[in-house]
């Protein structure tokens, strides 16, 4: 677990932003779930943040490899493009995250191909650049905005109930092309909190208990104590979480 401290500052908006990540494997044999976070500024202050957990979907091979891949190419994605991002204002945010997600399906399924296996993993991304945010969503990982002591659901969930099991509708890997995902806008205000992470955070894990927590509690010590909270209560799986704290710039 560690902590970043940035600004954030864009043409309607001027926010200090502090990001906590943590990640754990459980008993689980291996750690199949992957993150990432980008920051990037120009000199006249545009910025650019990237905020992204890939989950390896279990019982199919290489959940690893999977969620490796798809973070792999975010982060060649915004190494190569954030400032071309920040600098152009014609482009098309929405379409940069779709062609995106079609290059991290494709790396994933010829992967696959070339080895005669089956893998995939879910994604919730999310990029602001100035005053614009989207989510990119595949799967059952999820994403909260938390607010004015509320938790307010933003990712999509991909996913359906049978035989009293709950069953993944859409993943990036397992076929030629992706037919579900969620590419959406959101809006951002100060203060507030973005919580992205896997499953294995949420799946025991109420969030209305910690919300004080969450909106005030000092960043070393939020997700330790939300971790405890879910393997107290029987969480075996992967947990990462990336916890982005949204102040204005004076407080």
């Amino acid at each position: 677990m560690d902590s970043l401290n940035l600004l954030l500052k864009g043409k309607n908006m001027n926010f200090n932003v502090s990001i906590e990540k943590l990640d754990d494997k459980g008993k689980r044999d291996r750690y199949e779930d992957a993150f990432t976070y980008w920051s990037e500024k120009d000199i006249k202050g545009n910025a650019f943040y990237c905020f992204a957990v890939a989950d390896g979907v279990g019982g199919l091979d290489k959940g690893e490899a999977a969620s490796s891949i798809a973070i792999d190419e975010i982060n060649h994605w915004a190494a190569n493009t954030c400032r071309h991002l920040l600098t152009d204002k014609a482009v098309n945010l929405e379409l940069e995250l779709t062609e995106l997600l079609k290059q991290i399906n494709k790396h994933i399924f010829c992967y696959g191909k070339k080895r005669n296996i089956k893998l995939g993993t879910t994604l919730t991304m999310i990029v602001i650049i100035n005053d614009e945010g989207r989510i990119l969503q595949v799967g059952d990982s999820i994403a909260y905005l938390i607010e004015k002591r509320q938790a307010y659901r933003i990712s999509d969930k991909h996913t359906q109930q049978k035989n009293h099991r709950s069953y993944l509708t859409s993943c990036i890997g397992t076929n030629e092309s992706v037919t579900l995902f969620q590419n959406q806008e959101i809006k951002l205000a100060a203060p507030s909190v973005l919580f992205i992470g896997s499953d294995g955070f949420f799946n025991c894990l109420d969030i209305q208990r910690h919300i004080n927590l969450i909106e005030k509690g000092k960043n070393k010590k939020v997700l330790p104590t939300l971790l405890k909270s879910v393997r107290d209560a029987g969480e075996t799986d992967n947990v990462t979480g990336i916890l982005v704290r949204i102040k204005n710039e004076l407080s």
